[in-house]
């Protein structure tokens, strides 16, 4: 674990070196950024260097009061670099792999968002009406890739005109200001293309070609990398939240839906098991429903009979505690057939 301002420096530099130095290594590092796109590119550089598998970094305090999670023990931090009191220090965020739920076995899993294909279209439409008509919109992964091309069509000059203006110290010095523009703007397309993929799907890898990011080696200069590196994060950034908020109103208004139906019209369709429990968690039914002694004898034997280990079985009683029943293939048929009835 880096200690020092001088440890963390040193990590950065040679990070640097690496990512930049083959388009695998870039690949590699867009990969650990798009799972951690709240952070700044100095930040996901540091993550991915001490924590290349990390896929949500958080500080003690968030781990420790929002969500209920504790360090395992001998997991180090890792180090960021951060300012206090107008000088650089030290600050440490953990993987939601260093941590534990504070309930064990019974504590929430920490969900990791992505786009599910029920969300697809909507999540498509989304992000037309607010960047603009995309070219192609054949499959999920063309309109993302079609979403950052109108992303750096918007907002590459800040970015390119910096680097630019400062190229006189970098290898990039006696090439053509057209030519840089024309491998920065590619690059930063499929860099942006590939986190919002990998992010939003999975696997980005497969849609990409090793040459895709082969004029990396060009940006191989700090000031280059950061120009790069800081735009792709940023724009990444801003595109995923929005992503985010769009599948936020989605629930929402999926939730609303539910708690809006009347008693003739309480079936809810659902494309995934983890949608069906997500909706159960913010529900509760039992003031409408008639709790017989029956229904209170079926919920005490499946307590006896599962463990909270059968993890579709828990969920289904805890569903059948709050008045909502989840029929879904891998019950046994006497639990659907109860559940019905």
């Amino acid at each position: 674990m880096a200690t020092t301002l001088v440890d963390i420096k040193e990590v950065y530099n040679e990070t640097i070196a690496n990512i930049t130095s083959d388009s695998r290594k870039w690949q590699s590092f867009l990969s650990c950024a798009s799972k951690n796109y709240k952070y700044d590119f100095d930040e996901q550089l540091l993550i991915y260097a001490q924590r290349p598998t990390a896929i949500a970094c958080a500080s003690y305090d968030t781990w420790n009061s929002k969500l209920n999670r504790i360090i395992k023990k001998g997991h180090s931090g890792i180090a960021l670099i951060t300012e206090k009191y107008g000088k650089p220090s030290i600050r440490y965020v953990w993987d939601v792999s260093d941590t534990q739920s504070m309930y064990g076995r019974k504590g929430k899993k920490v969900r990791v968002w992505n786009v599910g294909v029920a969300y697809q279209d909507q999540v498509v439409e989304a992000l037309e009406n607010r960047y603009g008509e995309l070219e192609n919109k054949d499959t999920f992964i063309d309109s993302l890739k079609s979403v950052a091309t109108n992303l750096v069509e918007d907002n590459i000059t800040d970015y390119i005109d910096y680097l630019l203006d400062n190229k006189e110290n970098t290898r990039l010095v006696n090439i053509d200001n057209d030519i840089i523009i024309q491998k920065y703007k590619n690059l930063l397309q499929k860099s942006i293309a590939y986190m919002l993929i990998n992010k939003c799907v999975g696997n980005a890898d497969k849609e990409f070609l090793y040459t895709d990011f082969q004029d990396i080696i060009m940006f191989q200069d700090i000031e280059s990398v950061v120009s790069l590196g800081t735009a792709t994060s940023d724009i990444s950034e801003m595109t995923l939240l929005n992503i985010y908020e769009t599948l936020k109103n989605i629930r929402i208004n999926e939730i609303e839906k539910i708690r809006t139906f009347d008693n003739d019209k309480n079936i809810v369709y659902v494309s995934q098991y983890a949608r069906a429990y997500e909706i159960v968690e913010r529900l509760d039914w039992t003031r409408r429903i008639k709790v017989t002694e029956r229904y209170l004898k079926f919920i005490a034997h499946l307590e006896k009979t599962y463990s909270i280990d059968d993890a579709y079985e828990w969920k289904i009683i805890s569903a059948l505690k709050k008045g909502v029943g989840i029929y879904i293939w891998p019950l046994p048929r006497y639990i659907k057939r109860e559940i019905i009835n």
